[in-house]
């Protein structure tokens, strides 16, 4: 293999890339390295970790004189390339070695066999749908901070994308918060799958590097009995999709409330985060206490530090109501909405308070209540 590239396209998509290169220690030492694979005047680099792969296909500036795939240390190629003194950078392998060239610069480095690198997952499409990127992008920000970490429940390690004729609903549940963003599609679709959090984070990442304000750009989810792939201009990223019984969401959300207030987002946040201060060094976190009353909502906070106090006004219709939450369960439900205002609904001190839109219902984040003593 001899391939001649320019250095800052391809370091661009080995960022990406080496997000799916194994940090373990594993049976198969080729997985801590990146393939790449020069063929068809394209390079076209691949990290895979047994559960997500991603692919980058770069065209544009490749000149391969020689065709040919190689395994190399994914973050020393990195390394060298950002190091490099040349944008224009020479790869070619030699019997057990493989010279990167750059300027004067040159760096003899051992590979493995392309053979040995284990096949990323291909599979039949079964389903599939386009979406912009931007649309997804909000989507996975606005719901991704709900999807749980405990791996004893392995289906809330993902969220669940339910397509019903031309919406998407994204749903993430850790079991103190729960999270829901709704989209119109451009296209009809009618299926459903969990995906892990980590394929989720990959994509943000990848969709971050084009510019939010080009609205060309698209998703493209394409979905098969055990895996899905999502394509994103020349990247692709593979993963299984998690199985299991997702948790009816909707039944879980009350359809009345007996206490409701708009408040907007930065006032009530920055209110919330002041309390906190009093709880970051408590090993066991005091709740931020919330008391909704007719037009105000009162907010204290007691640690073994001392003790805050804070109001907002606003204009609360119903019940008075006083609930407590964990500061970092509240902030994080608020921090993430990208509206400017909120409704906020209560059904008493012990059931979830939904966060909302002040109209329709194009997200919903619910956040489970501290027992108040």
């Amino acid at each position: 293999m001899k391939i001649t590239f320019i250095k800052s396209d391809v370091l661009e998509c080995l960022e990406k890339v080496n997000s799916a290169v194994s940090k373990k220690n594993t049976n198969i030492p080729a997985l801590e390295g990146v393939l790449i694979t020069a063929k068809d005047k394209t390079l076209t680099l691949t990290g895979f970790d047994l559960e997500i792969g991603i692919k980058a296909v770069i065209k544009d500036d490749i000149f391969v004189q020689e065709e040919g795939a190689v395994v190399i240390a994914a973050k020393l190629f990195a390394d060298i390339l950002k190091k490099s003194n040349d944008e224009r950078v020479t790869l070619q392998d030699e019997d057990t070695t493989v010279l990167i060239q750059s300027g004067r610069g040159k760096f003899k480095l051992p590979f493995i066999e392309a053979k040995d690198y284990p096949d990323v997952p291909s599979f039949d499409e079964t389903n599939s749908v386009e979406l912009p990127a931007e649309t997804l992008r909000s989507m996975l920000s606005q719901t991704i901070y709900a999807v749980s970490d405990d791996n004893n429940k392995a289906i809330y390690t993902g969220s669940l994308f339910k397509f019903v004729d031309s919406e998407l609903t994204v749903v993430a549940i850790d079991g103190f918060r729960m999270a829901v963003r709704k989209e119109e599609l451009p296209e009809s679709a009618n299926f459903e799958i969990v995906i892990p959090k980590k394929a989720q984070l990959n994509l943000l990442k990848i969709i971050g590097k084009f510019d939010s304000k080009k609205k060309d750009v698209k998703v493209k989810i394409i979905s098969g009995k055990k895996h899905v792939a999502f394509r994103v201009e020349n990247y692709t990223i593979i993963t299984r999709h998690l199985e299991g019984t997702f948790l009816d969401y909707e039944a879980t959300i009350p359809k009345e409330y007996k206490t409701s207030a708009v408040v907007e987002v930065v006032k009530i946040k920055d209110s919330v985060e002041r309390m906190s201060l009093l709880s970051q060094s408590d090993k066991v976190k005091s709740p931020v206490k919330c008391h909704f009353s007719d037009d105000k909502i009162d907010f204290t906070c007691s640690s073994t530090m001392g003790k805050a106090d804070d109001t907002l006004e606003v204009t609360v219709t119903g019940e008075d109501t006083e609930i407590g939450f964990n500061n970092k369960y509240l902030i994080d439900a608020l921090k993430y909405v990208e509206s400017d205002e909120v409704k906020l609904t209560l059904n008493g001190s012990l059931a979830p308070m939904i966060i909302g839109p002040k109209d329709g219902d194009s997200f919903l984040n619910m956040v489970v209540p501290m027992r108040l003593s």
